[in-house]
């Protein structure tokens, strides 16, 4: 899809006026969407490869793929779209559903914000593994409430 001067979509360099070496215009498709979740996955992999030097029992890097795609989707919201799609489907007297919301705007947009937040309000666990077949695996996790720390105590990573 060629550029915009228009938004919306995402910003990047395009033809300028004759002799102009800075134009840039708006840019949105499937080709975008693609290159920008390529470059969250590429921090996401950089953070994890991060942690798992700075702690001993992370989930190895065999998991990535499985911790990327996770942290991908759970960061991603439908925002405003779903709401139209759903008025949409209500306009045209078509069912309600997830399912055809998804057909539109997939897991909707990643958020900016890092998906492995750990502040006083918030815990992210990270886990993975692998489960042999016909067997089980459960976890507990306790987690002391933040009034209960020590002033300079750090918190989960």
């Amino acid at each position: 899809m060629p550029a915009t001067s228009r938004p919306p979509g995402a910003r990047a360099a395009a033809p300028g006026g004759a002799g102009e070496l800075n134009g840039n215009g708006h840019v949105n498709g499937t080709s975008v969407a693609a290159a920008l979740a390529g470059h969250r996955a590429g921090e996401f992999l950089d953070r994890l490869a991060a942690i798992r030097n700075e702690v001993d029992d992370f989930p190895a890097a065999e998991f990535d793929p499985l911790l990327l795609k996770a942290a991908l989707v759970h960061g991603a919201s439908w925002g405003s779209a779903g709401g139209f799609v759903l008025d949409v489907q209500d306009q045209l007297g078509l069912w309600r559903s997830r399912d055809a919301v998804a057909r539109f705007v997939g897991y909707g947009q990643i958020a900016d914000r890092e998906p492995l937040i750990c502040d006083e309000h918030r815990v992210t666990v990270v886990a993975a593994g692998a489960i042999a077949e016909d067997a089980a695996h459960s976890s507990a996790f306790l987690f002391r409430r933040a009034s209960a720390r020590r002033p300079g105590e750090g918190g989960l990573r």
